[in-house]
Parts: C-alpha cells; sequence; structure tokens
C-alpha cells in the first residue's frame, strides 16, 4: 500500500515540477465570485436610495419645507385629528351664528316695523302740511303769475316800441343820406352848367355839406309856394376862380381863403327830381 502511495504521488509532484513559472493574479473560486456580486448589489442600492433622497429634496424644495426632513414630518402630523376638531368647532360656530343671526333678524324686522310706522306717521304729517302750504302757494302763485305776465308784456310792448323807433330813425337816416346825395348830385350839376354858361370860368368847385331842412325848419318863416313833397336844402360850398381879386364870386356870402372862396351858402328847392330854386335866401 505504501509502495503504490508513493508511486502515485511522485509522477503527480514530477509533473507539477515540470510546469512552467505560474500566474501570480488573484484566483477565484465560488466564494470570491459570491462577493464580487454582493458588492454590485450594494452599490446599486446604495445609488437608489442617494437618488431617492435627492428626489425628495427636491419636492421638499419645490413645495416650501426647505427640507426632507421638515416635509416629513409635516406629512406625519395627525390631521385626520384636527380636521375632526376643525369640524366639530365649525358645527359649533355655525350652530352659533344661526342662533345669533335669527335673533338679529327678528330685532331687525321688529325694529323696521316700527320705523316704518314712523315714517308713514311723518310722511303723512309732511303730505298733509305740503298740500295746505301748496294751496296756499297756487293762489299766490297765480296772482304772481298774472303780474309777472303784465309785467313781461309791457316790457316787451317797450322793447317793440324801442325797436321800431330806431328803424324809422333808421329809415329816416337811410332816406335823408339818399336825399343829400340826390341834392349834392344837382347842384354840383348846376354848378357846372353855370361855369359853362358863365365868361368868369372857375378853376375849381366843390360841395362841402348838405343838410335838409326838417319839417320844424320848413314851418319856420316859409313861404306858401313850397309843397310838402319838396325838398329844401342848405348847400354849402366853394369855388377857386382864376383870379380871386377880381372874381364876382365873392358876392353874396361866403370868405376868402387863399385863392378859394369857402363856406358859400345857397337855399335850394328840389322838386320831382329837378332844382326848382336856388338862391342866398328864401
Amino acid at each position: 500500500m505504501e509502495e503504490n502511495f508513493n508511486n502515485n504521488v511522485q509522477p503527480t509532484m514530477q509533473g507539477a515540477n515540470n510546469q512552467g513559472p505560474q500566474s501570480q493574479g488573484p484566483q477565484q473560486g465560488p466564494n470570491g465570485e459570491n462577493k464580487s456580486k454582493a458588492g454590485k448589489i450594494v452599490l446599486i442600492v446604495l445609488g437608489v436610495i442617494v437618488a431617492i433622497i435627492l428626489v425628495l429634496q427636491i419636492v421638499a424644495m419645490a413645495s416650501g419645507h426647505g427640507n426632507v426632513i421638515n416635509m416629513i414630518q409635516d406629512w406625519t402630523k395627525p390631521k385626520a385629528v384636527t380636521e375632526t376638531n376643525t369640524s366639530k368647532n365649525t358645527t359649533q360656530t355655525n350652530s352659533t351664528n344661526v342662533n345669533t343671526t335669527n335673533t338679529t333678524e327678528s330685532k331687525i324686522r321688529e325694529n323696521a316695523e316700527k320705523i316704518k310706522e314712523g315714517v308713514e306717521g311723518i310722511a303723512e304729517e309732511v303730505g298733509s302740511k305740503v298740500k295746505e302750504k301748496s294751496e296756499k302757494i297756487g293762489e299766490n302763485t297765480q296772482q304772481k303769475a298774472e303780474e309777472i305776465k303784465e309785467k313781461v308784456q309791457e316790457g316787451i310792448g317797450k322793447i317793440k316800441e324801442t325797436v321800431e323807433q330806431g328803424i324809422e330813425k333808421v329809415e329816416n337816416k337811410i332816406d335823408e343820406t339818399k336825399t343829400k346825395m340826390e341834392v349834392r348830385r344837382l347842384f354840383t350839376e348846376k354848378l357846372k352848367t353855370d361855369n359853362e354858361n358863365n365868361t368868369e370860368k372857375l378853376v375849381d368847385y366843390r360841395i362841402d355839406e348838405v343838410k335838409i331842412l326838417t319839417e320844424e325848419e320848413r314851418q319856420g318863416g316859409m313861404a306858401e309856394e313850397y309843397l310838402k313833397t319838396d325838398i329844401l336844402a342848405y348847400v354849402t360850398y366853394s369855388v377857386k376862380p382864376k383870379d380871386i381879386n377880381t372874381t364876382g364870386w365873392i358876392a353874396g356870402n361866403g370868405q376868402v381863403s387863399g385863392d378859394w372862396i369857402i363856406n358859400k351858402t345857397a337855399c335850394v328847392c328840389v322838386r320831382d327830381g329837378k332844382i326848382q330854386f336856388s338862391g342866398t335866401g328864401w
């Protein structure tokens, strides 16, 4: 037996000695592989835990809690009890409010009825006084209205009279102006004709003023030969002779002023659009 054992062992050892240098790297058996897998699982679990913590931190910051611990504490508060207590308090408050509201409503209605009765009494009294005052005011108002109406009519009458007088004056002024223009035109033609027929020629002449006589002036010593339709006027004019020293235009009336004889006056009567008379007096 010992010889067989030795024979078997020796070749084996020799074979081992005949082999080349062995690798010095780690040698893994079944136990080594199990340890490697366990390490990887631990790393994965840790990574997952870290990821969850980061997510919770983000949620906590977004919800305003600041950190995960505060958020977890807030979640774990006894909300159900609070809500129950709040519900009970709300029920009691509502019940109290209902009772208070009923009482207040009753008082308001009672006060409203009293106010209503008072207002109705005041309204009736005021209405009676207003009616009484209205009747008195109505009588006075009607009388005042009649007085005002009379004053207004009187004022309108005066205004109408004033306007009519003003219109009459304007119309008379227009007629007077037209009459003056007509007399001026006719007398200018007369001077022109007289100058053409006279041996002494005038260098120039002009009409200075035309005054139409009023009814009062016409009646003051006027001859009966003048008709009511005649136009009677004073014409003031000036002439410029060739020789102021030898001219006959100085006769009658007028004053010498340089080369002119001014303020000569003629009494003129115009009838039917023609000069009926012209002289130094009526």
